[in-house]
């Protein structure tokens, strides 16, 4: 009985030897996206008029990992992310495009394995859940059947809806001093249909911090 004792409290010890917190700042998919619109000019009949604009996408958000050995840590994160679509409406009778902002707050808990080494390079997988909330947009495109007056119709072509989703990970974090990293991650959900919202693969860059 002793010596299970002193075998467990040897276990819990050396995990406590490993035991880490880690903060990590980062930005997700961060990139520019060009999109062309159009506004309606005054007159009868009223004619459209063609623009391009461009918007910044991506997220920033924080994550916070403990480490329960030097094999397995669990990380947490959340972020902001802005991403843009394009919807249709009439204006004086002429349909017009506009850019509609997407603001979304995805949330991540993966389980991570490493795979220690003597060099800087501490690559590891994991794999966990993703959740992100819908978005309060919707986005309206022309009909392409006339009312009975003969006038376009608008419908509503697209809705959105949370998602809650399983996800694959892998990465490494270069350790520049024994206090700060550089952290790189690509994570994949495992589901067959992304949305502007919520793409199926992300790329992460961030600044990591031993605490």
């Amino acid at each position: 009985m002793r010596a299970r004792f002193i075998a467990a409290a040897a276990v819990l010890f050396a995990t406590s030897a490993f035991a880490d917190d880690h903060l990590t700042i980062f930005v997700s998919d961060i990139g520019r996206q060009t999109a062309h619109t159009t506004t309606s000019q005054g007159g009868n009949p009223a004619v459209p008029v063609n623009h391009e604009t461009t918007e910044w996408t991506g997220s920033v958000g924080i994550a916070f990992a403990h480490d329960w050995s030097q094999y397995w840590s669990t990380e947490g994160s959340i972020a902001r992310d802005q991403r843009y679509i394009t919807g249709t409406k009439f204006v004086s009778g002429v349909p017009v495009t506009g850019r509609q902002r997407i603001s979304t707050t995805p949330a991540d808990l993966m389980m991570q394995f490493h795979f220690p080494n003597d060099s800087r390079w501490n690559p590891y997988v994991g794999a966990g859940a993703h959740y992100v909330n819908a978005p309060d947009v919707a986005t309206v495109n022309l009909s392409t059947l006339p009312d009975p007056n003969g006038n376009p119709t608008l419908v509503t072509a697209q809705t959105f809806e949370n998602r809650l989703s399983a996800q694959i990970g892998i990465g490494t974090t270069l350790r520049i001093t024994p206090s700060v990293g550089l952290q790189f991650d690509v994570k994949r959900l495992l589901r067959g249909n992304g949305t502007t919202y919520d793409p199926l693969t992300r790329l992460q860059f961030g600044v990591n911090w031993r605490l």
